[in-house]
């Protein structure tokens, strides 16, 4: 038997420690209370993640209810989504029945150590006036009296909540942040249109237990918080007075102020505007820059709409669909000139927009006919909307992949621009894009997770009914329906295809349409032979006649435009002759 210290052969020698010959240049480095805090949380998210990995291994029962969200939060969201997540999770062991013993205390004990006591300043939440929030208010420089101050949060989006000071003057409504100077906040009376009661249900409240009100513009609804209802009813009869009491005649400047003022607040409708600080979700990049997303469904929160009732039928998705080709419609019936005019009808579609964000994409069927009508609506939807409101005009070959990157619609509580919903979802099963130049945008690398929402349909067809903005599609979009959709996609193609596809007879050259350049892999093997062929059947029969005996005496030379640098400023609806 070989001892220990041994080796075959060979006898172990003890080792001889190293004498210094010089003191150590300084003193043991001690560990900070950085670092024993470092380490403290550290050995508390592992044993939060053995508890959690062991429950879920004992039970499966365990499902979790977080959807799938593809966008990317800012760090404060990020870290209240991950604690909410595991919270959720902690509190559905501790309470659960089919879970044992051990792990219900294990994860009871989690638990408890993350509840504190109620602490001194929770009790001053909302309470007080602008001077305990440290508010240094501004000068009236329109000479108003001050009418009512009261401390209120304001809801920045569903999730960031911001207490503030809140002043109601003569003229205006003045919101100040904690240890501010200047407001962060400023309405005039004739903007808003009213104010209105919020009853959220329970489940859909972000601040359960606080009464809240929401003050309509016409570019958006601010919701605020009280601490109770005598705070509301107080808040919103001194408001509403203020509001009877301002004089309603307008001067031609004052109204062509107030008309100016609202095309600026629809162009500028991100969050970052109101604000002033970074969005609820993460900045992309474009360009090699970092750009903020710009949603335009932003008028009304989650909890102040309407809810989707998806329960898997097909009846259920059809109302769904419905309600998207009606917001198409509604949105191609707009103009520059219209929009300064039906001030009324902009809002109405702004509203129905803001109720996509309690739409669960994830819950369609997204192999069927009735999801792909609906996210092409969307994405012509979203189109429209942000060339009406884009501040500079229609994107030119150096904007247009900032446009494409950072106009959103936030749908499901997740967040789509429409470069994501052009290549993520409705291009998401197809072949990759093959050496890309504008008016063909990528979406950001980072946007991968969005291809959980991706179509199972893959009909190469999509290339020419999908518009990207460009001259060299129509300026007219189909509203596509599932009933129809075939019909639809090919009288689309065969429009668009004898428009775009040229043929010499002299030189027996063909050319192409650039999108099946870039995706040739759609139409094929990706040789150049199999996109005329596929483009064959939608020509006309005297080009189908020529084409086909070029192609038995040899391959014609075939050739493809050069991508366009002009864009539509708007889109109109298309009546599609159905054949």
């Amino acid at each position: 038997v070989m001892k220990s210290g041994k080796i075959v052969g060979q006898t172990m020698l003890p080792m001889k420690s190293r004498a210094h010959n010089s003191p150590p240049v300084k003193e043991p480095r001690l560990h900070s209370k950085r670092s024993q805090n470092r380490k403290r949380n550290k050995d508390h998210h592992r044993a939060v993640n053995k508890t959690l990995t062991k429950f879920r291994n004992e039970h499966a029962l365990l499902e979790s209810t977080n959807q799938v969200m593809a966008g990317q939060l800012t760090a404060p969201g990020q870290s209240c989504r991950i604690v909410s997540h595991i919270l959720s999770e902690l509190s559905s062991i501790a309470i659960g029945d089919s879970a044992s013993e051990s792990s219900t205390n294990a994860a009871g004990s989690l638990l408890s150590s993350q509840l504190i006591p109620v602490s001194e300043f929770d009790m001053w939440f909302l309470r007080g006036g602008s001077v305990e929030l440290g508010v240094v208010p501004m000068k009236n420089e329109d000479g108003g009296n001050l009418l009512g101050e009261c401390v209120v949060a304001r809801c920045l989006w569903e999730s960031h909540w911001r207490e503030e000071a809140c002043l109601i003057y003569d003229p205006y409504v003045v919101f100040y942040a904690p240890l501010s100077k200047t407001p962060c906040l400023k309405l005039s009376y004739i903007d808003i249109q009213r104010t209105r009661l919020v009853q959220a249900s329970n489940d859909m409240n972000p601040l359960p237990g606080f009464p809240l009100i929401s003050i309509e513009t016409a570019w958006r609804c601010h919701y605020l918080a009280f601490i109770d209802e005598e705070g509301r009813a107080k808040f919103q009869e001194t408001l509403n007075s203020a509001i009877y009491a301002c004089p309603q005649d307008e001067s031609e400047l004052q109204k062509d102020a107030r008309k100016t003022n609202m095309w600026k607040s629809f162009q500028t409708s991100s969050e970052q505007f109101h604000s002033r600080e970074n969005g609820k979700w993460a900045r992309v990049v474009s360009s090699k820059k970092s750009k903020q997303r710009v949603v335009h469904n932003s008028r009304k929160m989650a909890f102040d709409s309407e809810v989707f009732p998806l329960d898997g039928s097909q009846s259920a998705e059809r109302s769904v669909g419905l309600f998207v080709e009606d917001l198409l419609r509604q949105v191609l019936s707009f103009s520059l000139e219209a929009l300064e005019v039906c001030e009324s009808d902009v809002v109405r579609f702004l509203d129905c927009s803001s109720r996509l964000r309690t739409l669960p994409l994830q819950k369609l069927n997204l192999s069927g006919k009735e999801a792909f009508c609906i996210c092409v609506n969307l994405y012509h939807c979203l189109l429209q909307h942000s060339l009406l409101l884009s501040p500079c005009g229609p994107p030119t070959k150096k904007s247009i992949q900032t446009f494409m990157r950072t106009n959103c619609y936030e749908i499901g509580g997740d967040v789509f621009s429409l470069a994501e919903l052009q290549m993520r979802v409705i291009r998401g099963n197809m072949s990759k894009a093959i050496h890309p130049r504008s008016p063909f945008v990528q979406a950001p690398k980072k946007s991968r997770a969005h291809l959980a929402y991706a179509l199972g349909e893959a009909d190469p067809r999509i290339n020419f009914v999908l518009n990207t903005g460009d001259m060299t599609k129509p300026s007219h979009v189909p509203i596509l329906t599932p009933d129809d959709l075939d019909k639809q996609l090919s009288a689309c193609s065969t429009t668009f295809l004898r428009e775009q596809v040229s043929v010499d007879l002299a030189r027996k050259t063909v050319t192409l349409p650039k999108v099946c350049e870039v995706y040739r892999n759609d139409f094929g093997d990706g040789d150049a032979n199999c996109c005329v062929h596929y483009c064959l059947q939608y020509l006309d029969e005297n080009t189908q006649a020529q084409l086909l005996e070029w192609l038995k005496l040899g391959s014609p030379y075939i050739r493809y435009h050069h991508p366009c640098d002009r864009f539509h400023s708007r889109l109109r609806l298309l009546s599609v002759a159905l054949g």
